[in-house]
């Protein structure tokens, strides 16, 4: 079963330069004149406008700037992650290697580089940018953080030469930094993707503590939940974060996920459910075993959807009826699935207090739609991973 694609810390989601927290979120003025002999002056307010995800704006300012000062490496490097956030890997590219070009000596420029180039596609290539910033500076957190990031996932740990080499580069970064969100969050990816769940989610836990508003550690938690069968958790996390970002289309993917791995879970239960269900009368014929057998399925799956919503609706604080309210916009299958097992729920209750022959017609109706609509939702998934993937936020 393919992962929920998880976004570490600083690729194309991240905004740079990095010590982003210190810009306060709000809403900017929309008066973006700044004198351009102050070049910090002109970076800081095209930082802001990046993290308020007015990437437009930030590049329209930079534009000009760029114009009048072609060999600025720190604003090149903030211009190449504009134009990566507002899906232009070419102009990124180009940006990040003249920013490379202009700082021979210097790591920021090669990790800047090094995102771009992954979110190309050219992986290769962003390990050795990164392997090349880690030679120059090879006790920096962000140095540290961006060679993780590249030498982790599908294909990258093939042997154990490369996993010492991660888990080596984790704790590394755990030494230098002990008391950042993002060592304990680098090592809970590190973890994950040599498949420790537990240690992983230790990991995770330490790295919310100190950073509780981090919304990629709490994704990429979230992640792991979904992988742990933690759905609950996995829910109330992408629903908390579309509390805060409602345009997030991460964490709506995320929520989509979650809710599509679900259901396939209940739908495979359900399969079992009537397979059970046909077994007893096959070989028994005995009706009322079989009522008896269903009552107590359907008041099983009842207790755990009820548990699973108000658990979701505590932990988010509300958020849970607003997330689930645009769920319908944004999936139209997963909301017809989530229904139907609903109208599911409903029949198999009926058939368990009166039991006939229309209702398990119904029921095997309902089934066979919900399951048709529970794979155009899963087919949905995979061109939205696509279209996040090439706009670089996956």
């Amino acid at each position: 079963m393919r992962r929920v694609p998880r976004v570490a810390p600083g690729d194309g989601r991240t905004r740079h330069p990095p010590n982003a927290r210190l810009v306060r979120r709000g809403r900017a003025r929309d008066d973006a004149r700044v004198p351009e002999d102050n070049a910090q002056q002109v970076i800081a307010r095209a930082h802001q406008l990046s993290l308020i995800g007015r990437d437009s704006a930030a590049a329209e300012l930079l534009g000009p700037y760029l114009a009048t000062h072609p060999e600025d490496a720190e604003a090149l490097r903030l211009m190449a992650h504009v134009q990566l956030a507002l899906g232009r890997p070419e102009l990124a590219l180009s940006a990040a290697e003249r920013a490379a070009r202009l700082s021979p000596g210097d790591a920021e420029p090669l990790v800047t580089l090094s995102y771009v180039l992954r979110a190309a596609g050219r992986v290769l290539d962003a390990r050795a940018a990164v392997e090349e910033a880690r030679r120059l500076d090879p006790l920096s957190v962000r140095v540290l953080s961006a060679w993780i990031s590249a030498h982790l996932g599908v294909g990258s740990i093939g042997n154990w030469g490369r996993r010492r080499r991660l888990l080596e580069a984790s704790e590394e970064l755990l030494r230098i930094a002990p008391d950042e969100a993002v060592s304990h969050h680098m090592h809970a990816l590190v973890r994950q993707d040599l498949g420790q769940p537990r240690r992983a989610d230790a990991a995770y836990r330490r790295a919310r503590a100190l950073d509780p508003s981090d919304p990629l550690i709490r994704q990429n938690h979230a992640v792991l939940d979904i992988e742990m069968n933690r759905f609950g958790s996995a829910l109330a996390s992408n629903v908390t974060r579309l509390a805060t970002e409602p345009d997030s289309r991460i964490a709506m993917f995320h929520l989509r996920a979650t809710v599509n791995q679900m259901l396939r879970i209940v739908w495979i239960a359900l399969f079992v459910v009537g397979n059970l269900a046909v077994r007893i009368v096959d070989l028994q014929r005995d009706f009322a075993r079989i009522q008896s057998f269903i009552g107590w399925s359907a008041a099983v799956l009842w207790i755990l959807v009820i548990i699973m919503l108000v658990h979701t609706a505590a932990t988010s604080r509300g958020a849970f009826l607003r997330a689930f309210r645009s769920l319908p916009r944004v999936d139209l299958a997963l909301t017809v699935t989530a229904a139907t097992f609903l109208a599911l729920l409903l029949g198999l209750t009926a058939f368990a207090i009166a039991p006939s022959f229309g209702l398990v017609v119904a029921v095997c109706v309902g089934y066979l739609l919900g399951l048709g609509a529970l794979g155009w939702s899963w087919l949905g998934l995979r061109r939205t991973r696509e279209e996040l993937e090439r706009a670089g936020e996956l």
